[in-house]
């Protein structure tokens, strides 16, 4: 592979899984985690702990190390156009080793989620959700559709400064490639599926007993609705969150649905309840339960 050899000789390198080799990041120099993940062909590296990324030619001459391999100018160019495009090397080709999880702790989970949370020990396992002390955040896995770990989002706790985001996804991380949770079903044959905005109110929904996926927001992009047409289902229940915005978005998603073909119902709310995940469990098994037919809802809404 076109760059091994400069990786091998000036980065430490941790791990190798076929053309993605895990190192010490040289830029932050963090010598106990390995966190930047570089692949071998294309040159390409991100570091997942303090968000450096980009093309090894660039990294060689901040380290004084100049590469000498004879680069395939086209290719070359083809990768930093996905970069400048805010395509991530994790969304073209690199994944994580399914133990890079295991800095989180999640084997014994925190307190936040089982206690302020009230998510189940076993949900917790079953989703590897962990907690990094470094950031003082909860860290919930990110995956594509093989189950393969492409990073975590990290949702920090504590008050925070005005303006700044409760939560942080990996840079360079393309929300609309990815429907969260869908590697779980992507081999099941499914009577329905509960499609949420948030990670954690689909959490809340797979708690309750429901097949659920998150559009981690209030938009269905086309690549989402991809994915979700190749799952085993026929009837899609919205269960987005109770604000305005959330209420425009389950029409425009339904109207997307109804399009391909699926069966569109929508989940119950209550008052005072923003989404699943500000739900008690019984509230949660209410709201599928008595979802109702999307295109009734509208009729009835008609005739008021």
């Amino acid at each position: 592979m076109r760059y091994e050899q400069w990786v091998t000789k000036h980065l430490k390198v941790s791990s190798r899984f076929g053309e993605e080799a895990l190192v010490f990041c040289p830029i932050h120099k963090n010598s106990s985690t390995p966190a930047m993940s570089v692949n071998l062909s294309k040159g390409l590296y991100i570091c997942y702990s303090c968000g450096a990324k980009g093309h090894l030619s660039d990294l060689s001459l901040r380290l004084g190390a100049p590469l000498t391999a004879v680069f395939d100018a086209e290719a070359l160019g083809q990768g930093l156009a996905r970069l400048r495009a805010g395509e991530s090397p994790t969304e073209a080709t690199q994944k994580l080793p399914e133990e890079w999880l295991d800095r989180f702790g999640w084997k014994k989970p925190h307190r936040y989620w089982t206690e302020e949370r009230k998510i189940a020990p076993d949900v917790c396992r079953k989703w590897k959700l962990g907690y990094d002390s470094h950031s003082n955040s909860g860290t919930i896995p990110i995956r594509d559709m093989n189950g393969n770990v492409l990073g975590v989002i990290r949702r920090r706790l504590g008050k925070l400064k005005e303006g700044e985001p409760r939560y942080l996804y990996p840079r360079g991380f393309k929300i609309s490639w990815h429907l969260y949770g869908a590697h779980f079903l992507k081999d099941e044959k499914l009577d329905q599926v509960v499609i949420t905005e948030g990670s954690l109110d689909c959490i809340a929904m797979d708690q309750a007993g429901f097949h659920s996926v998150a559009l981690l927001g209030a938009r269905l992009h086309p690549h989402q609705l991809t994915i979700l047409s190749g799952l085993d289902v026929d009837t899609i229940v919205l269960s987005l969150d109770n604000d305005r915005a959330g209420r425009h978005a389950t029409q425009t998603v339904a109207a997307q649905l109804l399009s391909e073909g699926f069966t569109v119902q929508v989940a119950r709310t209550f008052r005072g309840k923003k989404d699943p995940s500000s739900m008690a469990l019984l509230q949660r098994k209410m709201s599928v339960n008595m979802a109702e037919s999307y295109l009734r809802l509208r009729l009835r809404n008609a005739s008021a």
